[in-house]
């Protein structure tokens, strides 16, 4: 893992904690175990949407982890470095809407 990773790995934990807490306030009986496999109908579907896009967001992470795990094996081969530099784009995009938090770092590849 990287400290980039990490650090969004934490943000959507946070994220997803929160919207089980929200459902959990909301009535409706929610569990982390369920909450990622199961559709949720609170706001109309807005739960479930939520918790699409952070398990969308932690496999982009996942691929880039695997990527580069791949291009560190086989240094020669220029196409996954090609591939982890593209991924990496990408989970730095995902750092963006955390700009303002303590731990965000500037300096990471935009």
């Amino acid at each position: 893992m990287t400290v980039l990773t990490d650090f969004l790995l934490a943000r959507l934990a946070d994220e997803e904690k929160a919207l089980i807490d929200y459902c959990r306030g909301a009535a409706v009986p929610v569990t982390l175990a369920t909450a990622t496999h199961r559709v949720l109908k609170v706001d109309d579907g807005l739960a479930e949407r939520v918790l699409a896009e952070i398990k969308a967001k932690r496999r982009i992470i996942e691929r880039y982890l695997s990527q580069w795990e791949d291009a560190k094996a086989h240094p020669e081969d220029l196409a996954s470095k090609g591939a982890v530099l593209a991924l990496l784009g990408a989970v730095s995009d995902l750092a963006l809407p955390y700009a303002d938090h303590d731990d965000y770092t500037p300096a990471w590849p935009a």
